[in-house]
């Protein structure tokens, strides 16, 4: 599991599943998962492009599982 979270956002990856984002002004507890939100979606892009200019969730994934076999 990996987050990144960048002024108020926060992006919670899950390799294999729905990454939660959460607007932690807004919703300091996490308890609204805005991943589904239409009126998200851009910041959902921009959120994950950070994350991946910074690792690739994916990769180190499938690494950390390979070195645990």
């Amino acid at each position: 599991m990996f987050m990144l979270r960048y002024k108020q956002w926060k992006l919670v990856a899950y390799p294999g599943h729905a990454y939660p984002l959460f607007d932690l002004h807004a919703d300091p507890e996490e308890t609204q998962n805005l991943v589904d939100d239409p009126a998200r979606a851009d910041q959902l892009a921009n959120m994950t492009a950070r994350l991946n200019s910074i690792i690739d969730p994916v990769a180190i994934n499938a690494l950390a599982l390979s070195d645990q076999v």
